[in-house]
């Protein structure tokens, strides 16, 4: 976050030289960009609960099931394996919301798209535990 923080007017310049060299030069009128930080802000203004009932977070240590959705997508096959080689996390199970019929087929599913990405291990499978939906 910090490094978006500490070039966001950079990536607005960019992308307003992209807008007007694609319009032929003509600028558009458009509305302020919203700084990310101003975001938070905003959004904290609109927290209606009271944030001091919350329960402490969960040690990492002691993370034993994580949701994962997008498991079949670009970045979730391999977030899978990353959470599942974690050193400090080794009976982690990871459930995976899958368009599928079933579970096998959720796990056909899931084991096809991280072997096209070159990620796929036989041990991954003892750990996954595919949700259909």
């Amino acid at each position: 976050f910090k490094r978006l923080y500490e070039h966001w007017n950079k990536l607005i310049e960019l992308q307003m030289e992209t807008e007007e060299e694609e319009s032929g030069g003509a600028a558009k009128e458009k509305e302020p960009f919203i700084h990310p930080l101003d975001d938070i802000e905003a959004l904290r203004q609109e927290v209606s609960f009271d944030v001091s009932t919350l329960k402490p977070c969960t040690p990492l240590t002691k993370i034993k099931n994580v949701l994962l959705t997008g498991v079949t997508g670009f970045v979730g096959r391999v977030q899978v394996r990353i959470l599942l080689e974690l050193e400090h996390l080794p009976d982690l199970k990871v459930h995976c919301i899958v368009r599928a019929d079933d579970e096998a087929h959720a796990m056909k599913r899931i084991e096809a798209a991280c072997r096209e990405a070159k990620v796929w291990a036989p041990w991954m499978a003892e750990r996954i535990v595919p949700v259909p939906g």
